[in-house]
């Protein structure tokens, strides 16, 4: 599994780059990915044990028109405490904003803040029992 996330992101990561007219502009693209492990234990938990969690995040925007993009958001987690086996997995598609120009000579060197919501659906799996849940947000940044 892991030979599999080093080939996506070594062979996506130069696709985003292939941007002429500039990072925010129309028809350009951003590409996203979050790997993480967690491994607790001790007396955290009541039962003594420890939770081991590996969550993979990914996200692929495209540039409608200059500073709009509309996004998609996945999600991929699996976490295990004791006996138990939690999987979740999601997409949600978002929407956002970037202000402060498109041209390569108005963006180079410089960070821009944007506005953006973001909504996803994820589905989860443990001991035969199913949950489905939605979130969604108001997101801003520099």
């Amino acid at each position: 599994m892991l030979k599999f996330y080093v080939f996506l992101i070594f062979s996506l990561l130069p696709c985003t780059m292939l941007n002429a007219a500039g990072p925010t502009a129309s028809g350009s693209s951003q590409l996203g990915l979050s790997l993480q492990y967690r491994n607790v234990g001790g007396d955290f938990y009541a039962s003594g044990g420890r939770l081991n969690q590996f969550t993979s995040t990914g996200s692929y925007g495209y540039f409608l028109f200059d500073g709009l993009m509309l996004k998609g958001n996945g999600v991929f987690s699996i976490i295990e405490t004791g006996p138990v086996t939690f999987t979740r997995y999601g997409l949600g598609p978002g929407l956002y904003y970037f202000f402060g120009g498109t041209g390569p000579e108005k963006v180079k060197g410089k960070i821009l803040p944007y506005v953006g919501i973001d909504s996803i659906l994820t589905v989860g799996k443990a001991a035969n029992k199913v949950l489905v849940q939605t979130s969604s947000g108001l997101v801003s940044g520099l």
